[in-house]
């Protein structure tokens, strides 16, 4: 029977949604041997803290492209619905700020200066929250999205696959050969626009992954799909250099695919749909927590474990009212325009 090489419902979208704001925030703690160093940890690979290894898997960032490019191409949307998307980021990412700038300017006024303040409710230069990098460049490949299918309407999906590769290894070399920093130091254009092409990868492996059909025979039990994956995830730790650089993608195609076809527990699943649900939001908040502005306080719990927990209960929390702050607007302007 053919189908497409990844099938993926609302509720699973939901799912590998809550994944990736569950990976975001797991990277962001235990990324930095600076921050790692502030914890007690127990259990270490080859001399490095176990949370810190495991963060070099952590590619949240991927999987929301590869959400958002399959997507738009199941459902291509209209350029009303278009707008209404890109609208609707910014009214997440304005209230956010609504409520993050007075503290942080009261807390440390230097980092949040208001002079600054258009250039981060554009999220063209963030600097208030600089984990959220890659929002405006998003927000261009949104804009794109129809010339994007168009392309791929137009050379068919082996040219369109092998151009993805060809604009991978390019991202590669430039950044490899410059450093991404340079290239933004030198011109915010010139990195907006490398980081648009960078971004177009996951994008359309997404793009790609819900047109693409194949003959499916075999289901996959969870203990085969936990192993799998725990596998694909031991070698993208281990590797580094170019052996990690090449395994990227077929790293990011496992884990989706394998992640997309586990069975979910009803609690386990319910509370990564929840999470799903209020993921843009979290993204948003969650470094002001972890970085801007409670840094001390999170860090001072010590166990690694304790401090993830409380990062995700408290942005999730958060989230909630952001996410309750939104639709009550976005239901005020619909009402006064009818």
């Amino acid at each position: 029977m053919l189908k497409p090489i990844i099938s993926i419902s609302k509720d699973q979208s939901l799912r590998l949604k809550g994944i990736a704001i569950l990976m975001m925030l797991f990277l962001h703690l235990f990324n930095r041997m600076s921050l790692v160093q502030q914890c007690e940890c127990f259990l270490y690979v080859d001399g490095v803290p176990l949370v810190n290894w495991l963060s070099r898997a952590s590619n949240p960032v991927w999987l929301y492209l590869f959400l958002s490019g399959y997507g738009y191409s199941v459902r291509r949307k209209s350029l009303k619905d278009v707008c209404y998307s890109i609208f609707n980021i910014y009214l997440h990412w304005w209230i956010v700020l609504l409520f993050a700038f007075p503290l942080g300017w009261w807390l440390n006024p230097t980092k949040f200066n208001i002079s600054d303040i258009w250039v981060n409710l554009s999220a063209w230069n963030p600097t208030y929250n600089s984990e959220l990098w890659f929002l405006f460049p998003f927000i261009l490949l949104i804009i794109c999205q129809k010339s994007i299918f168009h392309l791929q309407d137009k050379i068919g999906y082996k040219f369109y696959s092998t151009l993805v590769f060809l604009v991978y290894m390019f991202c590669l070399f430039v950044f490899s050969a410059y450093g991404e920093s340079t290239v933004k130091e030198y011109s915010r254009i010139l990195w907006m626009f490398l980081m648009v092409l960078y971004m177009f990868v996951p994008f359309s492996i997404g793009i790609l992954s819900s047109n693409i059909n194949i003959n499916i025979k075999y289901q996959i039990s969870n203990i085969n799909i936990l192993i799998l994956l725990v596998l694909a995830i031991v070698i993208k730790c281990s590797l580094s250099g170019i052996w990690g650089i090449m395994y990227q993608i077929p790293f990011f195609l496992c884990f989706v695919i394998l992640c997309a076809n586990i069975k979910y527990s009803g609690i386990f699943g319910n509370i990564l749909v929840h999470l799903g649900k209020h993921s843009l939001s979290m993204w948003f908040i969650h470094s002001f927590i972890c970085y801007h502005i409670f840094s001390e306080q999170l860090y001072s719990l010590k166990f690694p474990l304790l401090i993830f927990i409380v990062l995700v209960g408290v942005s999730y929390l958060s989230a909630i009212c952001v996410d309750k702050v939104a639709e009550s607007f976005t239901y005020f302007v619909n009402k006064k325009s009818q």
